[in-house]
């Protein structure tokens, strides 16, 4: 009887340990500080690769041009469509389908939009509503344009991965259905999970829960996981899922599935060291400037922004030139960008259970939860879909 006394007694006083998970704010700003910095730095040397990356890959290791600021003038919209999400994140903390559409509307310069982020812009232009706008037919459904654009919707959800799943999930279905979908919420998952995991496969696995139970993506990252273990150098798991899911599948260059993996090579392989897990992301081939970018973004988080190697940072002078939202100064901060995240976070936890402790968040435990949909693509529902679009 004293035993178990002793055993209650004991459980009362330490209530928290597996309920809340804490961050303090300077750890908090410093992640999304690394976060942001990460994605521009590999953004930046992916840039002169895009689509132009050769396989068997290159012997680069580092920026083409070394450059004094972040400029997304030539090819950004890794950059500024995030920075567009936090607006109306700021804007309406929870936008509808809607609201995305009527800021894309008037902050973005059309000639600076691409893929089926202008598909869906110009659906919308000529009174489409979202979420038609990414209807495979319609768009391409499958394209990596969610995936790499939608990161403040994980950096300001620190811990909340079932939250963070469900909002990128709706942003997600402007420009993308099925399997590009869920490359937006698997990437914002590892984001939002990346404040308290240290770990790169445990991170992976945690962010894989929250897709949904068929899904081609989910497979692709186990079969990546996979890879890892059986195949030495990250070449050989690089042409294992080229087969797979470049060649096997038919799916083009900027397939969300494809570069996905890519990014998972560039993390698994990379083994936490940031140098080579961006470099990894872009040798892989595709879409190489948003895998490097979306790596580095993940990988930046997890260590934070003062334990990145500065040679990868500092040379951006914290500067970040804006030449594609209207709106904005052309000169901005990246540390105030990043303050910027945090302060939508904090209200964002305050609104989901979460609570601001002082200088700490205190952030309950969830148990991350497959989303409750399926969404397979057939040849028939996009030829159905073509034929409604004709009608419309």
């Amino acid at each position: 009887m004293r035993r178990l006394l002793c055993s209650i007694l004991l459980a009362a006083l330490i209530p928290c340990a597996a309920q809340t998970r804490r961050i303090t704010r300077t750890d908090y700003l410093d992640r999304v500080y690394g976060g942001w910095l990460g994605k521009i730095a590999g953004l930046a040397l992916g840039v002169p690769k895009e689509f132009a990356e050769p396989w068997p890959p290159s012997g680069s290791t580092y920026f083409a041009e070394v450059p004094d600021h972040f400029s997304d003038l030539y090819s950004g919209d890794d950059l500024y469509f995030p920075l567009l999400a936090q607006i109306y994140l700021k804007k309406y903390n929870h936008p509808t389908q809607e609201q995305y559409m009527t800021e894309w509307k008037s902050q973005l310069f059309t000639a600076r939009v691409w893929g089926a982020n202008a598909i869906a812009l110009e659906h919308y232009f000529a009174g489409v509503k979202p979420p038609r706008t990414g209807y495979p037919g319609w768009n391409g459904g499958h394209d990596i344009d969610a995936q790499i654009g939608l990161d403040p919707l994980g950096w300001a959800v620190p811990g909340l991965i079932n939250t963070s799943a469900r909002m990128t999930d709706d942003a997600a279905h402007l420009v993308a259905w099925g399997d590009g979908a869920d490359g937006a919420v698997f990437v914002n998952a590892m984001l939002s999970e990346a404040f308290f995991c240290d770990d790169i496969e445990k991170l992976v696995r945690a962010a894989q829960a929250v897709l949904p139970r068929v899904s081609a993506y989910r497979d692709m990252i186990d079969d990546v996981l996979r890879w890892h273990k059986e195949q030495p150098d990250w070449r050989m798991s690089r042409q294992l899922l080229a087969r797979k899911y470049n060649l096997d599948m038919k799916l083009n260059d900027i397939a969300a599935v494809v570069n996905g993996g890519a990014v998972l090579i560039g993390l698994l392989y990379g083994e936490k060291d940031f140098g080579r897990t961006v470099n990894f992301a872009m040798r892989s081939r595709w879409d190489s400037d948003c895998n490097a970018a979306t790596a580095g973004g993940i990988l930046g988080t997890m260590l934070g922004a003062s334990k990145i190697d500065p040679r990868w940072t500092a040379i951006f002078h914290d500067t970040y030139e804006n030449y594609c939202l209207r709106g904005l100064p052309r000169w901005l901060k990246i540390s105030e960008i990043a303050a910027d995240t945090v302060a939508i976070g904090e209200r964002i936890v305050s609104g989901n259970g979460g609570q601001i402790s002082g200088a700490a968040l205190v952030i309950p435990v969830v148990k991350a939860e497959p989303l409750a949909r399926g969404e397979i693509f057939t040849s028939e529902l996009i030829a159905r879909n073509e034929n409604a679009m004709f009608d419309y």
